[in-house]
């Protein structure tokens, strides 16, 4: 999703084009529900993988590693952008990287790793909340995320929208990722990773729930703008959309498309360096249509040159990584994951690949069987 949102931008792309549309990848499929994904995968592997001394640490170590990757990266890729634009010198200065603190210099995309790391820094104490008293650390959640936009709204229009403080933590953030927003996005992840094992009906009913109501959020679209639908959005927007991703990579692993659901499986375990790797690829694609000349192709099939080039030479990177620890790439079995992983997975099991329902099941009662795990 980050690809496309990438592939977008480099290839001018108007925002009135179709491929800007909500329901397409972009508008917060790639940032707040990436943060949301981050949560999700905390409160579902750490909260039965290790004990809370243990979880901590390892949890406290990524955030580390996703800080330093955040700054390298927007580093690096926004002096090579501003030395595209002809404007290299300021690069040599301190105030220039000075601005990335007081919020002056432009952020990359990478600015989103922050609410990342945050949420990867506060994960095993959220999991302990969640799994002591889930209803209640559930309500701190949706009542503070609202708190967050509430304030986001009113502060905005205010004097007070210029301040760094309010810029940081509720309208910019890094890049645009305002921290406290996207950091309860990414704790209703984690409540929702923590339940998948604790109550897997809850778990199933709350994903239903999100997809509702992010229907909900698109058809408020068609109403005139208030700011009771401003807000109904800008809480359900990110994990809605979470729950809508969830499906539809539950359908696709269900589909006899393992040819290209393998690629992204690969891609995703090498996820630090897939997202600092297609970056570079997408960059240097981008500079060679440029140099050959095909500037003037449809801005739909250099959008489509950019993204889907920058997948396949991201996938054969991975496949690289793989073989250097691999004497062959592992098979993706219906009953286990790689055999041992970062993550301490091998517990797990890919459950979502159980086939579909009977077919004189009620339809309710299919959808619910095809989403539930076993």
């Amino acid at each position: 999703m980050m690809a496309n949102t990438h592939a977008l931008s480099l290839a001018g792309v108007p925002h009135t084009h179709w491929l800007f549309a909500d329901y397409w990848l972009p508008n917060g499929w790639a940032t707040a529900a990436f943060v949301v994904l981050s949560g999700y995968g905390i409160g579902w592997i750490f909260s039965i993988a290790h004990d809370e001394p243990e979880r901590s640490r390892l949890l406290r170590r990524r955030s580390a590693i996703v800080l330093a990757v955040m700054f390298v990266s927007n580093a690096f890729f926004a002096a090579v952008k501003s030395m595209l634009l002809g404007h290299g010198d300021q690069t040599l200065t301190g105030q220039w990287w000075l601005g990335f603190l007081t919020l002056d210099t432009e952020w990359t995309i990478s600015g989103v790793l922050l609410p990342t790391a945050l949420v990867l820094l506060c994960g095993s104490t959220v999991i302990r909340w969640v799994t002591d008293a889930p209803w209640q650390t559930l309500l701190a959640i949706v009542l503070g995320h609202l708190a967050a936009s509430m304030f986001a709204e009113q502060l905005a229009v205010s004097d007070f929208a210029h301040s760094w403080p309010v810029r940081f933590f509720l309208l910019e953030g890094f890049g645009g990722y305002p921290v406290l927003p996207f950091m309860a996005n990414g704790f209703m992840g984690i409540w929702l990773g923590v339940q998948r094992h604790r109550d897997k009906n809850l778990w199933l009913n709350m994903v239903l729930a999100l997809m509702g109501l992010q229907l909900a959020a698109y058809l408020s679209t068609l109403e005139p703008h208030g700011p009771a639908w401003s807000l109904f959005r800008a809480n359900v927007g990110a994990v809605g959309k979470f729950a809508w991703v969830f499906f539809c990579a539950s359908l696709l692993s269900r589909l006899p498309l393992t040819p290209l659901t393998l690629p992204v499986a690969l891609i995703g375990k090498y996820a630090l360096a897939s997202f600092m790797l297609h970056r570079v690829v997408m960059q240097a694609l981008s500079l060679g249509i440029n140099d050959l000349g095909f500037v003037q192709l449809p801005i739909e099939l250099h959008f489509a040159t950019l993204w889907l080039g920058t997948l396949v030479a991201t996938w054969v990177a991975c496949i690289f990584w793989q073989r250097r620890k691999l004497p062959m790439l592992p098979k993706l079995h219906r009953e286990q994951l790689f055999p041992r992983d970062d993550y301490r997975t091998r517990q797990a099991s890919l459950q979502d690949l159980q086939p579909f329902a009977p077919p004189k099941m009620h339809c309710i009662a299919r959808f619910r069987r095809f989403m539930a795990l076993r």
